[in-house]
């Protein structure tokens, strides 16, 4: 790897770091909660690593397409298995309104489905380290559309976490 590439990870890693740990005191979050949601959001990051690692040589004989069809449904099942054994109560699903199943749906469309064939395309074409990196926008994305669509407040912290992780990718490309 080059410097830039290297440099270009560390500032996002910092940009996001100063992203996530803005409000957590305004939202309540602290001591063990705070320590389990970390150890839960690395656990995801390895996770989501790991997967993106594996999932390059897994797709070489394969389209985005057909490997989203192949993906998608497993983790539907897994998904729906640990809600059954979760002991949760099953009403809980039918209680949702028409509106909140339409926005879910589209929602899992967007993200899960379209996001995800543009990840794989992605991770075809420049690999993994360059496609893990730059979907590392996320946060900076859904920053920016907060603050317009709900009028999320903007401090210090969340401008130098987007300007670091914008130089970041950057220096990346």
């Amino acid at each position: 790897f080059s410097e830039g590439f290297i440099v270009g990870c560390l500032l996002v890693v910092v940009g996001i770091a100063l992203l996530s740990s803005r409000g957590q005191a305004a939202e309540g979050v602290g001591g063990g909660r705070l320590t389990y949601g970390i150890v839960l959001a690395l656990v995801a990051a390895m996770c989501w690593g790991l997967g993106t690692v594996i999932l390059k040589p897994a797709i070489l004989h394969l389209t985005p397409v057909q490997a989203n069809s192949i993906r998608m449904p497993l983790v539907a099942l897994v998904l729906y298995l640990s809600y059954r054994w979760s002991g949760q109560q099953r009403g809980q699903l039918r209680q949702l309104g028409g509106r909140t199943l339409v926005v879910m749906g589209s929602v899992g469309i967007l993200g899960m489905g379209f996001g995800s064939l543009c990840f794989l395309m992605a991770l075809e074409l420049i690999g993994p380290a360059k496609t893990t990196l730059l979907s590392g926008m996320s946060p900076v994305i859904a920053l920016v559309l907060a603050v317009v669509f709900l009028k999320e407040k903007v401090n210090v912290p969340i401008v130098l976490g987007v300007i670091l992780c914008s130089a970041g990718v950057w220096l990346v490309l």
